[in-house]
């Protein structure tokens, strides 16, 4: 039966030679020989479906999993993408390449398609990238296969050799945190990229053509850059070209020779793999990872536990399975006078030694120097995540290679134990890849995991009392706290549980203490950043509720830099702007927030107050409608003198009195009453009235001017005739030249207690409250217009926002 690239048999290398006059056959010949050959697409699609079955099988139910651990860090700031977000990232490509743009893109790409509601999109896109790594390693392992059979001479089956190797990788448990965590997508891309690089660099190595050898390098180099832009690892890329070119040199063939025959490539492989490390100079800020509430640990502390690690923790676990966890035990060192550090200093030269021992086994030579180059440059560049799964997801690769030719040699000599034991084997990997991935299911479940595995860590304990707080469970948090922090006074993620904890029971002044001293503790130790944003949000909400709104906006500010996209933090900015009396630009903030959260009440009324405050036409009428929805979502009387003061300013005198007697109703009259009346007052032209109803505001609240502009610039809207037959009470609105009744009885203008009393005295209306020739109407029916002032009736007024609302809400 034909196959593709059909290995040769030894007979019928025999039987070739033989033909050749008993001659040792040439490399260059088998190479002839099987390029005749082609692809056994059948063979290839059943062998590819075989992984796929294997990628679902082991990662299908995760798709149903929520957001854990520093995925809402993450995913966040993409909640709502703008124009300017797509040109930062074209900049930063170049400006800071390993900020890990092509990540942020895909995250932002699935949030556009679908919404932050719908974890499940990042999931399966974590899940197809996966499979699409375990396809190109076995193109990968196919290719490199039967470049070893042509240098060595040797039968391996490139199909069987690369499946296996693909169905390893594709079910180990030590992918879970790559696959099942969707903040972990860096590690899926740099993989899927790098193998993308090295395939199209054999591509054009191989290639007999000009134009086939240039394409084959032009993508490779593109997917090199696509590499360094999803992750540290993939500055490691031309280097394994680099490597590879080497081991794809034949034994008769001299060095000089070698770079002779292509000097144009060769010089191109050396010079990328010796300018791209450089990239390491220029801005690093080390994206959020795992490394919540660790500190940075100094540079020979941090090299000296990855070695550690290396040996206690990462190999221990690819070999055998079991154990893995954000915290292992054992794995933390503080310089390299542990000895465990020095071992683990070695293993990248004993698998350098491995590779220059195997080196004209091209499988295992390059996979050993594949699997150091795919350790650095996480393992030597200090960042606040000490410990990743993620990490190893690219050396696992790279180990799976020779594990799956080592497969098929056990397959030659047994085939059928073989193959029981590797279905036994593979079995077993999937039930263990699911029981990881029920770990990265919610927070509670990952910590828990992590406590029971290393019970002496204080990471772990305090962690998981932080994932019972963010699981709900607040009684029980703030309980374990107040125990675990007298074990552990210094720790800023229990001080910042508490303040949290106090937060949510709206003791603001106790929620500062902590807060604050989570600051303190969290600068000092050089915490990650998402824990420093975390800690500045806490306080500024609670000093939001004190009424410190300088230093809570102050500290949204700060913390608006890593979450743009927190409502909260739009929301304190914009209550800071209207307190300073700058309505334009709290509109801008507070929409921001409405946008980000539209089902947050507490956006509303100073939304509205902002909008109405603006003084613009369309962002009066925009304020008014949002006044209104306020009051249907919160029910708060203090709603309806919102809708009064939207009332006043777009002309619907006859809705101030409305709203005013339905507050008025429950409710003492305030100084917004008083400054409101003051405006419709103004309005129907009754002098007297509005400047007693002003000097009543004003004596209440001397500001009341800076809280709530008057603009008093609208016409005066007709109102719609009543129904025949209702009934109700109504105040009565004197005609303009009229005059009211307080003047009538006494001749003078009414006292401050005559207007507070008619004030407290107007009625609930069942019917419009203006009579309907209260507005003298021209003769096409449309209202009269009014005279409109140029200025609010309190201050000059602002610039008015270019860009109209109304869109938007």
């Amino acid at each position: 039966m034909p196959e593709s690239k059909r290995k040769l048999s030894k007979g019928k290398k025999k039987s070739l030679a033989a033909g050749l006059g008993n001659k040792r056959l040439a490399p260059e010949l088998i190479s002839g020989v099987l390029q005749k050959e082609s692809i056994n697409w059948k063979k290839t699609c059943l062998l590819s479906g075989l992984i796929a079955l294997t990628v679902f099988a082991s990662y299908a139910f995760t798709i149903w999993f929520q957001y854990v651990y520093c995925d809402m860090f993450n995913l966040s700031p993409l909640r709502v993408v703008e124009d300017w977000f797509w040109s930062n990232l074209l900049t930063d490509l170049f400006t800071t390449p390993l900020s890990q743009p092509l990540v942020r893109a895909t995250l932002a790409i699935d949030m556009q398609s679908a919404t932050i509601m719908s974890p499940a999109v990042f999931h399966c896109v974590n899940i197809l990238i996966h499979l699409a790594n375990c396809i190109l390693l076995y193109c990968l392992v196919y290719q490199l296969t039967n470049q070893y059979n042509k240098l060595n001479k040797e039968d391996a089956d490139p199909y069987v050799v690369g499946a296996c190797s693909a169905i390893l990788f594709a079910c180990h448990p030590l992918t879970c945190e790559s696959v099942a965590y969707i903040s972990a997508r860096s590690a899926l891309l740099v993989t899927f990229n790098y193998l993308a690089a090295l395939l199209f660099f054999l591509r054009g190595f191989l290639a007999k053509e000009i134009t086939q050898g240039v394409i084959g390098y032009a993508l490779c180099y593109f997917f090199i850059c696509c590499a360094i832009w999803s992750g540290p690892q993939g500055l490691t890329a031309a280097g394994a070209m680099l490597v590879l070119a080497m081991l794809l040199k034949t034994k008769k063939e001299s060095w000089k020779t070698w770079v002779m025959d292509r000097p144009l490539e060769i010089f191109s492989i050396v010079l990328v793999a010796t300018v791209v490390p450089w990239v390491l100079l220029l801005k690093y800020t080390a994206p959020i990872g795992n490394g919540f509430g660790l500190a940075s640990l100094p540079p020979a502390a941090y090299i000296a536990t990855q070695c550690k690690a290396l040996l206690t923790y990462y190999l221990r676990v690819a070999v055998v399975p079991l154990g893995l966890s954000l915290d292992p035990p054992y794995a933390f060192a503080s310089n390299f006078a542990d000895p465990l550090a020095i071992l683990g200093a070695l293993v990248p030269f004993v698998f350098l030694g491995l590779a220059w021992r195997y080196r004209n086994s091209l499988l295992v030579g390059f996979s050993c120097a594949f699997f150091v180059l795919a350790l650095l440059p996480d393992f030597v560049l200090v960042q606040p995540e000490v410990f990743s799964d993620r990490r190893f997801y690219l050396p696992l690769l790279a180990l799976c290679i020779p594990a799956g030719l080592f497969v098929f040699r056990m397959a030659e000599k047994r085939l059928m134990a073989t193959i029981g034991a590797g279905v036994l084997l593979v079995c077993g990997l999937i039930g263990l890849t699911n029981w990881r991935s029920i770990g990265w299911q919610n927070d509670f479940q990952l910590w828990q995991g992590a406590e029971a595995m290393n019970k002496a860590s204080e990471r772990s304990q305090v962690m998981l009392v932080w994932s019972q707080f963010k699981a709900g469970q607040l009684e029980q948090a703030n309980e374990k706290a107040k125990a675990a922090i007298k074990q552990y006074p210094d720790s800023a993620i229990l001080n910042m549980v508490l303040g949290k904890y106090a937060n949510a029971m709206k003791d603001y002044k106790e929620a500062q203490k902590y807060f604050q001293k989570a600051a303190d503790l969290a600068e000092k130790q050089n915490l990650s950043p998402e824990i420093v944003w975390d800690l500045k949000y806490g306080l500024a909400y609670s000093y939001l509720y004190t009424g410190d709104l300088k230093k809570a906006y102050d500290l949204a500010d700060a913390a608006i830099r890593f979450q743009p996209n927190n409502s909260t933090l739009h929301l304190i900015k914009g209550k800071y702007y209207l307190s300073v009396d700058q309505p334009q630009a709290a509109f801008l903030e507070l929409q921001k927030a409405y946008i980000l959260d539209r089902y947050n009440p507490s956006v509303l009324e100073p939304l509205a107050r902002a909008a109405i405050g603006c003084g613009t036409k369309e962002h009066q009428d925009v304020g008014y409608e949002i006044a209104k929805r306020a009051y249907r979502v919160t029910d708060d009387p203090q709603m309806l003198v919102l809708q009064a003061y939207g009332a006043v300013e777009t002309g619907h005198i006859h809705d101030v009195f409305k709203y005013l007697s339905m507050y008025l109703k429950f409710n003492k009259p305030t100084a917004e009453v008083y400054y409101i009346l003051y405006g419709a007052y103004k309005k129907l032209n009754l002098k007297a009235e509005s400047d007693m109803s002003l000097q009543i505001a004003l004596k209440e609240d001397p500001d009341i001017r800076k809280k709530m502009r008057l603009y008093l610039n609208r016409p005066l809207v007709k109102p719609e005739p009543s129904s025949k037959g209702e009934e109700g009470n109504v105040i009565p609105v004197p005609k303009e030249g009229t005059t009211t009744q307080a003047q009538s009885t006494s001749g003078k203008r009414p006292t401050a207690e005559q207007i507070k009393d008619a004030a407290l005295k107007i009625p609930f209306a069942k019917r419009t409250i203006m009579p309907a020739d209260a507005v003298p109407t021209p003769a096409n029916g449309a209202p009269a217009p009014a005279k409109t002032a140029p200025a609010p009736a309190n201050s000059a007024a602002p610039a008015p926002v270019k860009t109209a609302p109304t869109s938007t809400h």
